[in-house]
């Protein structure tokens, strides 16, 4: 399985819990992949999805919205699409900001993100992971960047929204035309990073970081230099891990509420990412074991909220 493979795995077990997210993450593939058929006076919203265990996620995440049957069409050529009854179609369109509407009637689609759904920061972030999933994707190639996150999309104030949207959160990308579409990319594997981490995305951060890792100690062909970065990837991986932990525990705003011990733990992990336990433990004048155990207990807390 290639990493957009496993990102997009990953995703999928990473779908908002809150509505108002929900709505945002929805918004964001339906916009992407979506139609409106109609049949008579009937209106379904269809979304194209790439597979089936695609579909039940984001059928599970419409039914939290709207609790009626939702349908997984599966084609005789295998393509995938998720129907929404018409009764709940033009609903959802007005709730998720796709189309506008006049005297109750729909007189054309939506430009540009839906900003009704996007006021706080973490629908923001679930709106992201919705164009991730749908029209994205995190690439690791030999080329000259190496490293490349893109987003194709066909709505020109779109682009401008989602560009602009990357950066209010701390992700600065660039975008320019690729044919028919507007392509917003980065090529910064450090802001690729923080994308991921900020986006929950925690195995996928690790699995890339490991990646950007095993190039570096490739290229150097001393065998000391090698053994040292063996070691720095030990610590690299665990560091971030702790730290993907703590701005989860901020996220979620339980950071103000942790005892004075595990906060100064944050703290200094947060303001020494590349230092080893031990440098960690001499500076909190703490042992090796004991700065562990707060680390771990700082991960479980994260995985729980």
């Amino acid at each position: 399985m290639s990493f957009q493979d496993e990102l997009k795995s990953e995703i999928l077990t990473a779908l908002p819990k809150e509505q108002c997210c929900a709505r945002a993450f929805c918004s964001a593939v339906a916009r992407q992949k979506g139609s409106i058929e109609i049949s008579g006076r009937r209106m379904n919203l269809a979304i194209s999805v790439a597979n089936r265990e695609e579909g039940l996620a984001l059928i599970r995440l419409f039914k939290s919205l709207y609790p009626v049957e939702i349908e997984l069409r599966v084609s005789q050529s295998g393509d995938c699409g998720v129907v929404l009854p018409h009764g709940m179609s033009k609903q959802a369109l007005f709730d998720l900001e796709l189309m506008d509407s006049e005297n109750d009637a729909f007189v054309g689609f939506r430009r540009g993100t839906p900003e009704g759904l996007l006021r706080k920061t973490c629908c923001k972030k679930s709106y992201l992971l919705g164009l991730l999933l749908s029209c994205a994707g995190v690439y690791v190639s030999g080329g000259k960047s190496g490293y490349s996150l893109e987003l194709h999309l066909t709505d020109e104030a779109l682009a401008e929204d989602v560009t602009r949207l990357l950066g209010q959160l701390g992700l600065p990308a660039k975008s320019r035309d690729r044919g028919e579409f507007k392509e917003i990319y980065i090529h910064d594997k450090d802001v690729i990073l923080d994308a991921l981490g900020m986006l929950g995305l925690t195995e996928s951060y690790l699995k890339l970081h490991a990646i950007i890792d095993d190039r570096e100690i490739a290229n150097n062909i001393n065998r000391r230099s090698i053994c040292e970065a063996a070691n720095i990837d030990k610590t690299v991986s665990a560091s971030a891990k702790q730290i993907v932990a703590i701005m989860r525990l901020k996220e979620k705003g339980v950071f103000d509420r942790l005892p004075a011990a595990l906060k100064q733990t944050a703290d200094a992990r947060t303001a020494n990412p590349e230092a080893s336990l031990k440098e960690l433990a001499d500076m909190l004048g703490v042992s090796k074991s004991c700065l562990g155990n707060r680390f771990r207990r700082l991960i479980e807390l994260a995985q729980n909220c």
